[in-house]
C-alpha cells in the first residue's frame, strides 16, 4: 500500500470515528426517549424492537471506546437497520414527516463504512423498499417505496462524491502542511535565526543558531539578548533599545576554542495592528569565508588584526558614527624603550615579547574591543559603544597588567597609551592624529601611563 493510500485510509478512519462518535451520542437518548414514550402508550413491540437497538447502540459505544472502529459501526448499522424494518413492517402510527430520519441511513452508511460494506448495507436497506411485501406500513402509497428507494440510492452517490472530494481536500491540505513542516526544518537546520521581544527576550530559535552557540533551543528561549554573547564589531545591534528601524552588521560568537561569524540583519515585526510585536534576527553563518580572509587581515608574526583590516574597521566606524553617534574610542599604544630589548636580547627575543604583548592584551581587552598591530612596536585599538572615561578604566587596568607581567629574560616592560573619543565631524585621519598627539604627550611626559584627549 502506498503513502498516499495508507493517508487517505487513515483520515476516513479518523472521519469515520468523529460521526460514529456524534451519531451514538445523540442516537442513544433518542432511542430512550423512544422507548420510555412506547411503554406509556402501550406499545411493547415497539419498545422491545428500540429496546434491541439501544443495546446494540450501548454495545457499539463500547467498541467505539475500546478502539474497534469496524466492529462498532457494524453494531450500530445493524441497530439503525432493526428500528429501519421496525418502521417498514410494523404499524408505528406516526405521520410521514416522523420517517423522514430514513434519510440519515444514506450518511451514516457513506461516512461509517467502506466501500464494499456500504454497497452491502445498501442493498439491505433497498430490499424491504423494493420487493412486494404484503404488509408494509410506512405513510407512503405504494408508488412511492420506489421513490424511497431511488432517494436512498440518489443520496448515496451523491454523499460518496462529496465524501471523496472532502478527503481529497484535505489529504491536499495535510500534503502542503507536510511540504511546509519539511521546509520549516530546513530553514531551521541551516539558517541562524532569532525571535525577540521589545524588550529584548528571547522567544525563538532555530536550530542552526542554537548550534553556534553551543545550547539547546529550550535553553535559549527566554533569555535575554545580552546573555548571548553575541558580538557586534560596530554598533550596538539591541535596535530595541533605541530609536533605529533595522541593524546589519557582524556578529562574532566565540565558543571556547571555537568562534563564528555571523553576516546579520535585524528588523521589527508588526501585527495585524500595525503595532511593532518584536524584532526578527537572521544571520548568515560566514565562518568559513572570514576564517579565508583571516590570513589577509592578520599580522603573521602575532596574531593581531593588521593595519590594512583596522584601517577598514576605522572608517567603518567612523561612518556608523556618523549615522548613530554611538561613542567609541581608539588607543594607540607603544612598547616603552623596546629598541633597547631588541639591541640587548636580539630580534628573536623582541619577537617573544610582541608575541606575548599581544595575548596580554588580548586577555585584558573585553570581547568587543579590535586590537590591531599598528607597526613595528606599536599596536591600536577600537573600543567600539564606550565612551572616553570607559575606556580609560580598562586601558588603566592593561597598563598595570603590562608592567606587572614577567617577560622573556627577565626584561621590565610597560607600556605608553593614547585615547581619544571619536568627535562629530572628524574624518578617520583627524582621529588618528589627536589619538597619536596623545601617545606622544604620554612618552613625553615620562611614558608608563595614559594620556586622554582633550579640548
Amino acid at each position: 500500500m502506498s503513502a498516499i493510500d495508507k493517508d487517505y485510509l487513515s483520515y476516513q478512519q479518523q472521519l469515520a470515528a468523529r460521526i460514529r462518535w456524534f451519531a451514538l451520542l445523540l442516537f442513544i437518548p433518542i432511542t430512550l426517549l423512544t422507548i420510555f414514550h412506547g411503554l406509556i402508550v402501550e406499545k411493547y413491540l415497539m419498545t422491545g424492537v428500540f429496546a434491541l437497538s439501544l443495546v446494540g447502540f450501548l454495545l457499539s459505544f463500547q467498541a467505539h471506546q475500546a478502539h474497534r472502529g469496524v466492529l462498532a459501526t457494524q453494531l450500530f448499522m445493524a441497530s439503525l437497520y432493526l428500528i429501519f424494518l421496525a418502521n417498514v413492517f410494523i404499524n408505528l402510527g406516526a405521520t410521514s414527516e416522523v420517517y423522514y430520519w430514513i434519510l440519515v441511513l444514506p450518511i451514516v452508511n457513506v461516512f461509517l463504512n467502506r466501500f464494499w460494506l456500504q454497497i452491502g448495507w445498501l442493498a439491505l436497506f433497498l430490499i424491504p423498499l423494493l420487493l412486494p411485501f404484503p404488509d408494509k406500513y410506512l405513510p407512503l402509497d405504494s408508488a412511492s417505496y420506489s421513490g424511497a428507494a431511488f432517494a436512498l440510492l440518489a443520496m448515496t452517490v451523491l454523499l460518496l462524491v462529496v465524501k471523496e472530494f472532502f478527503i481529497k481536500s484535505e489529504l491536499n491540505l495535510s500534503e502542503v502542511n507536510r511540504e511546509l513542516e519539511y521546509q520549516q526544518k530546513i530553514v531551521d537546520s541551516s539558517i541562524p535565526m532569532l525571535k525577540i521581544t521589545p524588550d529584548g527576550k528571547i522567544i525563538y530559535a532555530s536550530l542552526a543558531i542554537a548550534h553556534l552557540l553551543g545550547k539547546g533551543v529550550n535553553a535559549i528561549i527566554g533569555k535575554n539578548f545580552a546573555e548571548l554573547g553575541l558580538i557586534s564589531l560596530s554598533t550596538d545591534p539591541k535596535i530595541w533599545q533605541q530609536d533605529r528601524s533595522n541593524w546589519e552588521g557582524i556578529l562574532y560568537i566565540e565558543m571556547g576554542a571555537k568562534s563564528y561569524w555571523l553576516d546579520a540583519v535585524i528588523k521589527p515585526e508588526y501585527n495585524l495592528f500595525g503595532e511593532k510585536s518584536g524584532f526578527l534576527l537572521i544571520a548568515e553563518n560566514i565562518t568559513r569565508e572570514q576564517s579565508l580572509q583571516n590570513q589577509a587581515n592578520h599580522d603573521q608574526l602575532t596574531g593581531a588584526l593588521n593595519r590594512r583590516v583596522f584601517d577598514e574597521f576605522i572608517y567603518q566606524a567612523v561612518h556608523e558614527f556618523q549615522r548613530h553617534r554611538d561613542p567609541i574610542c581608539l588607543v594607540i599604544c607603544d612598547l616603552d624603550h623596546f629598541k633597547s630589548v631588541n639591541d640587548t636580547h636580539g630580534h628573536l627575543v623582541g619577537d617573544d615579547v610582541l608575541k606575548a604583548f599581544y595575548q596580554v592584551a588580548k586577555d585584558g581587552l573585553r570581547q568587543t574591543d579590535l586590537l590591531a598591530r599598528w607597526g613595528g612596536e606599536e599596536f591600536a585599538i577600537l573600543m567600539p559603544m564606550t565612551t572616553q572615561n570607559e575606556a580609560l578604566a580598562v586601558v588603566e587596568k592593561l597598563r598595570i597588567k603590562v608592567e606587572s607581567t614577567h617577560w622573556p629574560k627577565q626584561i621590565q616592560l610597560t607600556c605608553s597609551f593614547g585615547l581619544c573619543q571619536l568627535h562629530e565631524r572628524w574624518e578617520p585621519k583627524t582621529w588618528f592624529e589627536k589619538t597619536d598627539i596623545c601617545l606622544y604627550q604620554a612618552k613625553e611626559n615620562g611614558r608608563n601611563q595614559v594620556v586622554c584627549f582633550s579640548q
